[in-house]
């Protein structure tokens, strides 16, 4: 069973300016049974747990005030999506801590995406009486990140295109240059001129695809 944070972890935590931290207690302990169904104790814990402690940072990050905030439970946070929070919280008391990636809403209704570490807290007896977190706002890094997702898939786009679009004319236009020099038909200059376009565009066809796989290689990661 996880080691409840000490005192010295707590106030660390607590005055860190980077990441919001927070506290939860329940109204009364909960025992938890690793491997069952807990789904009585889960729907307790996602309306009972309170919010009773809570860092300016996080405060930030919801653009709320304190008074807005205290007494609050996981419900009240995920009213937006419960389904999200009960998979959240079931990972966390189940494994008696969890790294997530979470999207709430903050005080103006906004999307916030947040990455963080959660930790369930327990009584002598190893039921769960409480929860902690610490968490940062990473929605611009998220949003660039989805951003880098659309370029990367009009890249795809692009490189198929190139490969099969743009090669299927420039294959038909190839063919019909050999059809009429077997034929011995048309100006033998016109058609030496005419395949090496065709050779160039062929030439710069695969420039481009090899340009694009380029381009999307860091993305794969």
């Amino acid at each position: 069973m996880p080691q409840n944070p000490t005192e010295f972890e707590l106030k660390l935590f607590f005055n860190n300016p980077l990441f919001g931290v927070f506290f939860m207690q329940t109204e009364q302990a909960v025992q938890w049974v690793k491997g069952a169904s807990n789904t009585e104790e889960l729907e307790y814990l996602l309306h009972h747990l309170r919010l009773y402690r809570i860092n300016d940072t996080m405060l930030k990050q919801y653009k709320a005030r304190l008074g807005d905030f205290l007494g609050r439970t996981p419900a009240n946070f995920f009213e937006h999506d419960l389904d999200q929070e009960r998979v959240l919280l079931r990972a966390i008391f189940e494994q008696g801590r969890h790294h997530a990636i979470s999207t709430e809403r903050n005080a103006n209704g906004e999307e916030v995406i947040f990455e963080g570490d959660y930790q369930a807290i327990y009584n002598e007896a190893g039921a769960i009486t409480g929860l902690m977190g610490i968490q940062q706002d990473i929605t611009e890094r998220e949003h660039h990140r989805q951003a880098v997702q659309v370029q990367n898939e009009q890249l795809m786009k692009i490189a198929w295109m190139q490969s099969h679009l743009m090669r299927a004319p420039l294959a038909r236009l190839m063919s019909l240059t050999d059809l009429l020099y077997l034929q011995n038909q048309g100006d033998a200059e016109l058609l030496e001129k005419l395949r090496t376009s065709a050779d160039e565009l062929d030439a710069i066809i695969h420039a481009m695809a090899a340009e694009s796989e380029q381009l999307r290689a860091p993305f794969r990661q």
